[in-house]
């Protein structure tokens, strides 16, 4: 009877146990955000900006002309005025320093090389004129050596147009900034800084750039402009980048008419960068039949003096000058030595005729007392090339090719 009434009670609690409601599991319960959706808004046209995009390397030339108007304005501070194309001296004017000597004496790293009352060609000046500006050469072209066989400028100070543009007066409507002896302000360029050109650049009939005259100051003088025969270029056959007075770096396409860059070339003529535009009341030369005539038994031609002929260039005799020392002593392509070489000896190196491969052969060279040729010899020996004298020039040649 005991047992039954524990069995009972046994049930019982299990039928008491089996409704009570079961233990809830525990859970970590997350926030559901339910976004609320916002009214479209329309932003103003001045408030739109475009995703910047990646810009794209800037052309060689440009930089040198930036890098050259900053000689320009550091001089302007300084003086008040333009370089002067040729820096004056006792000396004839073709043995007078140019404004880019003068530019790299004032701001480049050649304080106290030069002596400014001796000529630019004197032996004193050697080390100085023997100097790679690289800010006045245009990688893009071939030849960094002048008919002077030195280091070249490619870049001129434009001295307005016509002939005899380098010798007129500052006030004359032909006259550029640069002139031999002309000291121009900001002042005098009435056309306007952004329409007057300041420097160009040129691939024809180079020169060292620390000599005055043709090699660092030219005018426009004979069509077409660009790519013509005043050797007006930059490397391009379709277009030519030009430095204006007020800093700006400007393309003038070959379409572009003669009298534009006229215009730009001078900075006081009074008329606008406008081809249909013609001013009459602006100051012109005289022609020659408006001169006062004189005739008569005491009038006598006027004789003319004729240049004599240039020289002819002996190469051989000139590769027999001499280096006192040349040092390249940590591992450098044969490409930047062969460059170094040609602006050293000042005859060009023509090196189209090797690959790629050939031309980052590395070398290492140290010679003292030795002619151009010998020094030659022993680069080129180095990198395992041969070379070929011709005239004007010396071909670099890989081994089969010979």
């Amino acid at each position: 009877m005991g047992s039954v009434i524990v069995a009972i009670a046994i049930l019982g609690w299990l039928i008491i146990q089996s409704n009570s409601p079961a233990p809830l599991p525990v859970k970590i319960q997350q926030e559901l955000v339910v976004p609320v959706e916002q009214p479209v808004q329309e932003i103003p046209d001045d408030e739109v900006h475009e995703v910047p995009q990646q810009q794209a390397p800037i052309d060689p030339v440009t930089i040198s002309l930036n890098k050259i108007n900053d000689l320009i304005a550091q001089h302007v501070k300084k003086h008040g005025k333009f370089p002067v194309g040729s820096v004056a001296s006792d000396q004839p004017f073709e043995n007078r320093f140019s404004w880019i000597a003068k530019l790299n004496s004032e701001f480049g790293d050649a304080t106290g090389l030069v002596d400014w009352e001796k000529s630019w060609q004197a032996p004193v000046h050697d080390r100085f004129v023997r100097r790679r500006l690289n800010e006045f050469q245009n990688p893009t072209l071939k030849s960094f050596v002048g008919e002077d066989s030195l280091p070249a400028t490619h870049f001129v100070g434009i001295s307005g147009y016509g002939e005899n543009a380098a010798t007129l007066p500052v006030n004359h409507p032909r006259a550029g900034i640069f002139g031999t002896e002309r000291h121009a302000s900001q002042a005098d360029i009435t056309d306007g800084l952004a329409n007057t050109m300041l420097v160009a650049g040129v691939s024809r009939e180079l020169g060292s750039w620390a000599r005055s005259g043709h090699s660092t100051i030219r005018s426009f003088t004979q069509h077409p402009y660009i790519n013509g025969p005043d050797g007006f270029d930059t490397g391009n056959p379709d277009v030519m980048l030009v430095l204006m007075a007020d800093g700006s770096v400007k393309f003038l396409n070959k379409e572009t008419e003669p009298v534009i860059i006229e215009r730009m070339a001078a900075m006081a003529d009074g008329l606008p960068l406008d081809a249909t535009v013609v001013k009459t009341d602006v100051k012109t030369e005289p022609k020659m039949t408006d001169l006062p005539q004189t005739s008569g038994p005491e009038e006598l031609p006027i004789l003319v003096p004729i240049a004599p002929d240039k020289p002819p260039f002996d190469i051989n005799k000139h590769l027999q000058n001499k280096v006192l020392s040349y040092q390249q002593t940590k591992p450098t392509a044969i490409s930047i030595v062969l460059q170094e070489i040609e602006e050293l000896i000042g005859v060009q190196l023509d090196r189209t005729q090797l690959t790629e491969a050939q031309l980052a052969v590395q070398i290492t060279v140290e010679q003292t007392d030795v002619t151009f040729l010998d020094l030659l010899t022993v680069i080129i020996d180095e990198a395992g090339l041969r070379y070929e004298v011709q005239t004007q020039s010396i071909k670099i040649l890989s081994p089969k090719q010979l």
